[in-house]
Protein backbone atom coordinates (compact mmCIF):
# COMPACT_ATOMS: atom_id res chain seq x y z
CA UNK A 1 0.00 0.00 0.00
CA UNK A 2 1.40 3.39 -1.02
CA UNK A 3 1.93 5.85 1.81
CA UNK A 4 1.18 9.50 1.06
CA UNK A 5 3.75 11.71 2.86
CA UNK A 6 2.45 14.24 5.34
CA UNK A 7 2.99 17.89 4.43
CA UNK A 8 2.70 21.05 6.46
CA UNK A 9 -0.26 23.32 5.61
CA UNK A 10 0.64 25.71 2.82
CA UNK A 11 0.37 28.97 4.76
CA UNK A 12 3.43 30.97 3.69
CA UNK A 13 2.90 31.67 0.01
CA UNK A 14 1.23 34.84 -1.31
CA UNK A 15 -2.42 33.86 -1.71
CA UNK A 16 -4.45 35.38 -4.48
CA UNK A 17 -7.70 34.13 -2.98
CA UNK A 18 -9.16 32.32 0.03
CA UNK A 19 -7.46 29.30 1.56
CA UNK A 20 -10.24 26.72 1.99
CA UNK A 21 -9.44 23.73 4.19
CA UNK A 22 -11.08 20.40 3.40
CA UNK A 23 -11.85 17.66 5.84
CA UNK A 24 -9.17 15.04 6.48
CA UNK A 25 -6.44 17.71 6.18
CA UNK A 26 -6.77 18.16 2.41
CA UNK A 27 -5.45 21.62 1.52
CA UNK A 28 -6.33 23.43 -1.66
CA UNK A 29 -5.01 26.76 -2.96
CA UNK A 30 -3.97 28.56 -6.11
CA UNK A 31 -1.07 30.74 -7.24
CA UNK A 32 -1.27 33.26 -10.06
CA UNK A 33 0.93 33.93 -13.05
CA UNK A 34 1.07 36.64 -15.72
CA UNK A 35 2.03 33.98 -18.25
CA UNK A 36 -1.49 32.65 -18.50
CA UNK A 37 -1.58 29.67 -16.13
CA UNK A 38 -2.91 28.91 -12.69
CA UNK A 39 -1.05 26.42 -10.52
CA UNK A 40 -3.31 24.33 -8.33
CA UNK A 41 -1.66 23.03 -5.15
CA UNK A 42 -3.03 20.05 -3.24
CA UNK A 43 -1.61 18.39 -0.13
CA UNK A 44 -2.99 15.87 2.31
CA UNK A 45 -2.05 14.19 5.56
CA UNK A 46 -4.21 11.20 4.62
CA UNK A 47 -3.31 8.33 2.32
CA UNK A 48 -5.04 9.08 -0.96
CA UNK A 49 -5.50 6.60 -3.78
CA UNK A 50 -5.89 9.42 -6.31
CA UNK A 51 -6.77 13.07 -6.86
CA UNK A 52 -9.18 14.26 -9.55
CA UNK A 53 -9.08 17.84 -10.83
CA UNK A 54 -12.03 19.20 -12.82
CA UNK A 55 -12.09 22.69 -14.33
CA UNK A 56 -14.05 24.75 -16.84
CA UNK A 57 -13.86 26.30 -19.32
CA UNK A 58 -11.14 24.16 -20.87
CA UNK A 59 -9.24 25.11 -24.04
CA UNK A 60 -11.59 22.79 -25.95
CA UNK A 61 -14.68 24.22 -24.28
CA UNK A 62 -16.78 22.75 -21.51
CA UNK A 63 -15.35 20.80 -18.58
CA UNK A 64 -12.10 18.87 -18.44
CA UNK A 65 -11.22 16.24 -15.84
CA UNK A 66 -7.70 15.09 -15.01
CA UNK A 67 -6.89 12.13 -12.75
CA UNK A 68 -3.62 12.43 -10.80
CA UNK A 69 -1.58 9.73 -9.14
CA UNK A 70 -1.19 9.95 -5.32
CA UNK A 71 2.33 11.37 -5.58
CA UNK A 72 1.15 14.29 -7.72
CA UNK A 73 0.42 17.29 -5.50
CA UNK A 74 0.09 20.01 -8.15
CA UNK A 75 -1.53 20.58 -11.49
CA UNK A 76 -1.25 23.48 -13.95
CA UNK A 77 -4.57 24.68 -15.37
CA UNK A 78 -4.10 26.31 -18.80
CA UNK A 79 -5.81 29.69 -19.02
CA UNK A 80 -4.36 31.53 -22.02
CA UNK A 81 -7.64 30.87 -23.84
CA UNK A 82 -9.57 32.81 -21.17
CA UNK A 83 -7.21 35.47 -19.77
CA UNK A 84 -8.86 37.40 -16.98
CA UNK A 85 -11.81 34.99 -16.97
CA UNK A 86 -13.42 33.11 -14.08
CA UNK A 87 -12.74 29.37 -13.83
CA UNK A 88 -14.76 26.80 -11.87
CA UNK A 89 -12.33 24.36 -10.27
CA UNK A 90 -12.91 21.31 -8.04
CA UNK A 91 -10.60 18.71 -6.51
CA UNK A 92 -11.75 15.29 -5.39
CA UNK A 93 -9.59 13.03 -3.20
CA UNK A 94 -10.23 9.33 -2.72
CA UNK A 95 -8.83 8.42 0.72
CA UNK A 96 -7.46 4.99 1.66
CA UNK A 97 -9.49 3.34 4.40
CA UNK A 98 -12.44 5.69 4.01
CA UNK A 99 -15.73 5.25 2.21
CA UNK A 100 -16.56 7.76 -0.47
CA UNK A 101 -14.49 10.80 -1.37
CA UNK A 102 -13.90 14.33 -0.17
CA UNK A 103 -14.40 17.22 -2.54
CA UNK A 104 -13.89 20.97 -2.56
CA UNK A 105 -14.74 23.53 -5.23
CA UNK A 106 -13.90 27.17 -5.75
CA UNK A 107 -13.79 29.86 -8.42
CA UNK A 108 -10.49 31.41 -9.46
CA UNK A 109 -9.80 34.21 -11.94
CA UNK A 110 -7.03 33.77 -14.51
CA UNK A 111 -4.23 36.32 -14.60
CA UNK A 112 -4.64 39.29 -16.95
CA UNK A 113 -2.15 41.94 -15.93
CA UNK A 114 0.39 43.44 -18.29
CA UNK A 115 3.12 45.86 -17.22
CA UNK A 116 4.68 47.30 -20.36
CA UNK A 117 7.61 49.71 -20.60
CA UNK A 118 7.82 51.31 -24.04
CA UNK A 119 11.00 53.21 -24.95
CA UNK A 120 9.77 54.40 -28.34
CA UNK A 121 7.28 53.53 -31.05
CA UNK A 122 3.73 52.18 -30.74
CA UNK A 123 2.05 49.26 -28.99
CA UNK A 124 -1.55 48.00 -29.12
CA UNK A 125 -4.02 47.25 -26.33
CA UNK A 126 -7.11 45.17 -27.12
CA UNK A 127 -9.64 42.99 -25.36
CA UNK A 128 -8.06 39.62 -24.42
CA UNK A 129 -8.80 36.79 -26.85
CA UNK A 130 -10.65 39.21 -29.11
CA UNK A 131 -11.49 37.31 -32.30
CA UNK A 132 -13.53 38.23 -35.38
CA UNK A 133 -15.22 41.19 -33.73
CA UNK A 134 -16.17 39.32 -30.53
CA UNK A 135 -14.87 39.38 -26.96
CA UNK A 136 -15.27 37.10 -23.94
CA UNK A 137 -17.64 37.67 -21.00
CA UNK A 138 -16.82 37.76 -17.29
CA UNK A 139 -13.29 39.14 -17.75
CA UNK A 140 -11.21 41.55 -15.65
CA UNK A 141 -7.91 42.90 -17.00
CA UNK A 142 -5.44 45.66 -16.26
CA UNK A 143 -2.64 47.24 -18.29
CA UNK A 144 0.06 49.52 -16.88
CA UNK A 145 2.06 51.30 -19.59
CA UNK A 146 5.12 53.47 -18.87
CA UNK A 147 7.65 55.28 -21.03
CA UNK A 148 10.99 57.03 -20.31
CA UNK A 149 10.96 60.04 -17.94
CA UNK A 150 10.15 63.30 -19.71
CA UNK A 151 7.98 61.63 -22.34
CA UNK A 152 4.19 61.40 -22.78
CA UNK A 153 1.81 58.79 -24.18
CA UNK A 154 -0.69 59.39 -26.97
CA UNK A 155 -3.69 57.07 -27.24
CA UNK A 156 -5.27 56.64 -30.66
CA UNK A 157 -8.58 54.97 -29.85
CA UNK A 158 -9.48 53.05 -33.00
CA UNK A 159 -12.84 51.84 -31.67
CA UNK A 160 -14.61 50.83 -28.47
CA UNK A 161 -17.80 48.80 -28.90
CA UNK A 162 -18.90 47.08 -25.68
CA UNK A 163 -22.27 45.76 -24.49
CA UNK A 164 -23.42 48.49 -22.14
CA UNK A 165 -26.20 50.84 -21.23
CA UNK A 166 -24.97 54.38 -20.50
CA UNK A 167 -25.73 55.41 -16.93
CA UNK A 168 -24.68 58.99 -16.23
CA UNK A 169 -20.94 59.27 -16.88
CA UNK A 170 -20.35 55.53 -16.51
CA UNK A 171 -21.32 52.50 -18.54
CA UNK A 172 -23.82 50.20 -16.92
CA UNK A 173 -22.46 46.88 -18.19
CA UNK A 174 -19.10 46.22 -19.90
CA UNK A 175 -16.57 49.04 -19.85
CA UNK A 176 -13.02 50.21 -20.56
CA UNK A 177 -11.64 52.71 -18.07
CA UNK A 178 -8.53 54.78 -18.86
CA UNK A 179 -6.54 56.67 -16.20
CA UNK A 180 -4.36 59.31 -17.88
CA UNK A 181 -2.44 61.49 -15.43
CA UNK A 182 -5.12 63.20 -13.26
CA UNK A 183 -7.97 62.48 -15.69
CA UNK A 184 -9.94 59.33 -16.44
CA UNK A 185 -12.37 58.22 -19.11
CA UNK A 186 -14.94 55.43 -19.04
CA UNK A 187 -15.70 54.15 -22.55
CA UNK A 188 -18.21 51.61 -23.79
CA UNK A 189 -19.31 52.90 -27.19
CA UNK A 190 -16.83 55.22 -28.88
CA UNK A 191 -15.52 55.91 -32.34
CA UNK A 192 -12.08 57.22 -33.18
CA UNK A 193 -10.60 59.70 -30.73
CA UNK A 194 -7.16 60.84 -29.60
CA UNK A 195 -6.18 61.19 -25.93
CA UNK A 196 -2.85 62.02 -24.32
CA UNK A 197 -1.21 61.88 -20.90
CA UNK A 198 0.71 64.72 -19.31
CA UNK A 199 3.28 62.34 -17.83
CA UNK A 200 4.85 59.03 -18.82
CA UNK A 201 2.28 56.50 -17.59
CA UNK A 202 -1.26 55.26 -18.05
CA UNK A 203 -3.45 52.57 -16.49
CA UNK A 204 -6.29 50.82 -18.34
CA UNK A 205 -8.96 48.55 -16.86
CA UNK A 206 -11.33 46.32 -18.82
CA UNK A 207 -14.43 44.74 -17.29
CA UNK A 208 -16.95 42.50 -19.02
CA UNK A 209 -19.81 41.06 -16.99
CA UNK A 210 -21.28 37.54 -17.32
CA UNK A 211 -23.28 36.91 -20.45
CA UNK A 212 -23.26 34.89 -23.67
CA UNK A 213 -20.25 32.80 -24.60
CA UNK A 214 -18.95 35.65 -26.77
CA UNK A 215 -20.17 39.20 -27.16
CA UNK A 216 -20.05 41.23 -30.38
CA UNK A 217 -17.62 44.12 -30.35
CA UNK A 218 -14.34 44.80 -28.56
CA UNK A 219 -11.78 47.60 -28.51
CA UNK A 220 -8.43 48.55 -29.99
CA UNK A 221 -6.09 51.32 -28.81
CA UNK A 222 -2.70 52.30 -30.24
CA UNK A 223 -0.35 53.76 -27.60
CA UNK A 224 2.53 55.87 -28.94
CA UNK A 225 5.44 57.38 -27.02
CA UNK A 226 5.70 61.16 -27.45
CA UNK A 227 9.05 62.55 -26.44
CA UNK A 228 11.13 65.70 -26.82
CA UNK A 229 14.23 63.46 -26.80
CA UNK A 230 15.89 62.28 -30.04
CA UNK A 231 14.26 59.13 -31.39
CA UNK A 232 15.58 55.83 -32.82
CA UNK A 233 19.21 56.44 -31.93
CA UNK A 234 21.61 54.14 -33.77
CA UNK A 235 25.33 53.72 -33.30
CA UNK A 236 27.83 52.26 -35.75
CA UNK A 237 31.29 51.36 -34.49
CA UNK A 238 34.30 51.90 -36.74
CA UNK A 239 37.99 51.37 -36.03
CA UNK A 240 38.44 54.94 -34.75
CA UNK A 241 34.99 56.34 -33.98
CA UNK A 242 31.31 55.89 -33.17
CA UNK A 243 28.94 57.15 -35.87
CA UNK A 244 25.71 58.29 -34.18
CA UNK A 245 22.42 58.94 -35.99
CA UNK A 246 18.91 59.73 -34.73
CA UNK A 247 15.47 61.01 -35.68
CA UNK A 248 13.78 64.25 -34.48
CA UNK A 249 11.59 64.30 -31.34
CA UNK A 250 8.19 62.64 -31.69
CA UNK A 251 6.38 65.25 -29.57
CA UNK A 252 5.13 68.62 -30.84
CA UNK A 253 7.90 71.22 -30.41
CA UNK A 254 5.94 74.13 -31.87
CA UNK A 255 5.23 75.54 -28.39
CA UNK A 256 8.83 75.06 -27.23
CA UNK A 257 11.08 75.07 -30.32
CA UNK A 258 14.16 72.92 -30.56
CA UNK A 259 17.29 75.03 -29.99
CA UNK A 260 20.03 72.40 -30.34
CA UNK A 261 21.01 68.76 -29.99
CA UNK A 262 23.81 67.71 -27.67
CA UNK A 263 26.04 64.64 -27.46
CA UNK A 264 27.47 64.12 -23.98
CA UNK A 265 30.03 61.36 -23.39
CA UNK A 266 32.58 60.11 -20.88
CA UNK A 267 35.09 57.27 -20.67
CA UNK A 268 34.96 54.86 -17.72
CA UNK A 269 33.48 57.39 -15.30
CA UNK A 270 35.84 60.18 -16.34
CA UNK A 271 34.96 63.83 -16.87
CA UNK A 272 31.94 64.21 -19.17
CA UNK A 273 32.36 66.22 -22.36
CA UNK A 274 29.58 67.84 -24.38
CA UNK A 275 29.25 68.72 -28.06
CA UNK A 276 26.45 71.08 -29.20
CA UNK A 277 24.94 70.51 -32.64
CA UNK A 278 22.55 72.36 -34.91
CA UNK A 279 18.84 71.41 -34.57
CA UNK A 280 19.02 70.28 -38.20
CA UNK A 281 21.85 67.80 -37.66
CA UNK A 282 20.79 64.18 -37.23
CA UNK A 283 24.20 62.52 -37.08
CA UNK A 284 27.59 62.91 -35.42
CA UNK A 285 30.94 61.11 -35.59
CA UNK A 286 32.52 60.71 -32.15
CA UNK A 287 36.27 59.96 -32.22
CA UNK A 288 37.33 57.14 -29.85
CA UNK A 289 41.04 57.47 -29.10
CA UNK A 290 40.62 55.47 -25.88
CA UNK A 291 40.84 52.14 -27.69
CA UNK A 292 39.14 49.20 -26.02
CA UNK A 293 37.55 51.28 -23.26
CA UNK A 294 33.89 51.72 -22.35
CA UNK A 295 32.19 54.95 -23.43
CA UNK A 296 28.96 56.29 -21.89
CA UNK A 297 26.95 58.38 -24.37
CA UNK A 298 23.78 60.48 -24.14
CA UNK A 299 22.07 62.22 -27.04
CA UNK A 300 19.62 64.95 -26.02
CA UNK A 301 17.74 68.07 -27.00
CA UNK A 302 17.91 71.63 -25.68
CA UNK A 303 14.60 73.49 -26.03
CA UNK A 304 14.09 77.23 -26.26
CA UNK A 305 12.71 77.29 -22.72
CA UNK A 306 16.03 75.91 -21.45
CA UNK A 307 14.68 72.41 -20.80
CA UNK A 308 16.99 69.53 -21.63
CA UNK A 309 15.61 66.10 -22.51
CA UNK A 310 18.01 63.20 -22.94
CA UNK A 311 17.67 59.74 -24.39
CA UNK A 312 18.47 56.62 -22.34
CA UNK A 313 22.19 56.20 -21.67
CA UNK A 314 24.13 54.20 -24.26
CA UNK A 315 27.24 52.24 -23.28
CA UNK A 316 29.58 51.08 -26.02
CA UNK A 317 33.15 49.80 -26.01
CA UNK A 318 35.53 51.43 -28.47
CA UNK A 319 37.21 49.24 -31.06
CA UNK A 320 40.60 47.76 -30.21
CA UNK A 321 42.26 45.11 -32.33
CA UNK A 322 41.88 43.99 -35.93
CA UNK A 323 42.32 41.07 -38.29
CA UNK A 324 45.99 40.29 -38.92
CA UNK A 325 46.60 38.83 -42.40
CA UNK A 326 50.21 39.92 -43.04
CA UNK A 327 53.41 40.50 -41.09
CA UNK A 328 52.87 43.30 -38.62
CA UNK A 329 53.19 44.34 -34.96
CA UNK A 330 50.52 43.88 -32.30
CA UNK A 331 50.81 45.95 -29.13
CA UNK A 332 48.79 47.24 -26.19
CA UNK A 333 47.20 50.71 -26.66
CA UNK A 334 49.76 53.48 -26.03
CA UNK A 335 52.84 51.22 -26.10
CA UNK A 336 55.68 52.18 -25.77
CA UNK A 337 54.93 55.83 -24.94
CA UNK A 338 52.35 55.41 -22.17
CA UNK A 339 51.14 52.74 -19.80
CA UNK A 340 47.96 50.95 -20.76
CA UNK A 341 44.62 52.17 -19.37
CA UNK A 342 42.31 50.37 -16.91
CA UNK A 343 39.25 48.44 -18.08
CA UNK A 344 40.59 47.84 -21.56
CA UNK A 345 39.60 44.95 -23.83
CA UNK A 346 41.30 44.27 -27.17
CA UNK A 347 41.10 41.33 -29.57
CA UNK A 348 43.24 40.49 -32.61
CA UNK A 349 42.50 37.59 -34.97
CA UNK A 350 45.40 36.11 -36.91
CA UNK A 351 44.41 34.43 -40.19
CA UNK A 352 46.98 32.61 -42.33
CA UNK A 353 46.47 33.14 -46.09
CA UNK A 354 46.72 30.09 -48.41
CA UNK A 355 50.08 31.18 -49.82
CA UNK A 356 51.72 31.39 -46.36
CA UNK A 357 53.38 28.30 -44.91
CA UNK A 358 53.76 29.38 -41.26
CA UNK A 359 52.99 32.15 -38.77
CA UNK A 360 55.40 32.94 -35.93
CA UNK A 361 54.91 35.16 -32.88
CA UNK A 362 58.03 36.93 -31.56
CA UNK A 363 57.46 38.40 -28.08
CA UNK A 364 59.59 41.54 -27.95
CA UNK A 365 58.16 42.99 -24.72
CA UNK A 366 55.73 41.82 -22.00
CA UNK A 367 55.30 43.92 -18.86
CA UNK A 368 51.85 43.47 -17.27
CA UNK A 369 50.52 43.68 -13.73
CA UNK A 370 51.31 40.36 -12.00
CA UNK A 371 48.53 38.38 -10.29
CA UNK A 372 47.85 34.77 -9.23
CA UNK A 373 46.66 32.74 -12.24
CA UNK A 374 46.67 36.02 -14.22
CA UNK A 375 43.22 36.96 -12.92
CA UNK A 376 43.76 40.74 -13.25
CA UNK A 377 45.60 42.12 -16.30
CA UNK A 378 46.49 39.42 -18.81
CA UNK A 379 47.46 38.62 -22.39
CA UNK A 380 45.73 35.47 -23.68
CA UNK A 381 46.97 33.64 -26.77
CA UNK A 382 45.37 30.60 -28.33
CA UNK A 383 47.69 27.64 -27.93
CA UNK A 384 49.72 29.29 -25.17
CA UNK A 385 47.24 30.42 -22.49
CA UNK A 386 47.42 33.52 -20.30
CA UNK A 387 50.49 35.62 -19.63
CA UNK A 388 50.98 38.37 -17.03
CA UNK A 389 53.79 39.98 -15.07
CA UNK A 390 57.18 40.92 -16.57
CA UNK A 391 58.93 38.52 -18.94
CA UNK A 392 62.53 38.94 -20.10
CA UNK A 393 62.40 36.18 -22.70
CA UNK A 394 59.72 33.99 -24.28
CA UNK A 395 60.73 31.66 -27.13
CA UNK A 396 59.05 32.37 -30.49
CA UNK A 397 55.75 30.57 -30.95
CA UNK A 398 54.82 28.99 -34.30
CA UNK A 399 51.06 28.69 -34.72
CA UNK A 400 49.77 25.19 -35.42
CA UNK A 401 46.43 26.25 -36.89
CA UNK A 402 45.38 28.61 -39.67
CA UNK A 403 43.73 31.02 -37.23
CA UNK A 404 44.51 32.18 -33.71
CA UNK A 405 43.25 34.84 -31.34
CA UNK A 406 45.11 37.30 -29.11
CA UNK A 407 43.16 38.91 -26.28
CA UNK A 408 44.30 41.69 -23.94
CA UNK A 409 42.23 42.51 -20.82
CA UNK A 410 42.94 44.88 -17.90
CA UNK A 411 41.13 45.76 -14.70
CA UNK A 412 41.44 48.86 -12.48
CA UNK A 413 43.82 47.55 -9.81
CA UNK A 414 47.07 48.64 -11.50
CA UNK A 415 48.77 49.44 -14.81
CA UNK A 416 52.08 48.78 -16.44
CA UNK A 417 53.92 49.38 -19.75
CA UNK A 418 52.13 46.70 -21.80
CA UNK A 419 53.28 44.33 -24.52
CA UNK A 420 54.49 44.11 -28.11
CA UNK A 421 54.43 41.06 -30.41
CA UNK A 422 55.86 40.79 -33.92
CA UNK A 423 53.66 38.60 -36.12
CA UNK A 424 55.74 37.11 -38.95
CA UNK A 425 54.17 35.41 -41.98
CA UNK A 426 56.61 33.22 -43.96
Amino acid sequence: MTSFPRKEPLRNIPWLGPFPILSHDLYFSQKGSNTGTRRLLVSSAMRASQFTVTFEPSPRGGKETVVLLPNRTSYVIPSLHYRGGLFNVSVTAAIFGASGVIEKSLQVRAACLEEIHVISGTIQISAPNQLSGNYLPNVKCRWVVTSPPGSRLRLDVDHVKLRSVAVGSDCGWDMLRLYLSSNHWTLCDSGRRVLATTNNSLVAYFLSKPGPQRKPGGFLINVTVLSFAPQHIQITKTAYSFVLSWQPPSDDVSQDPLLAYHVTYSVEGGVAKRVLLSPYMLHFSLATPQYGRLYTIEVGTILSSGREITSPVITQRASCGHNVTRSSTVSSPGFPHTMYKPHTECTWTISKPPNVSSVTLNFTHIDLQPSPNCQKDFLEIEGLGRLCGAWTHIPPLTLKSDTAGIRFVTDSSGQSRGFQIDVIFS
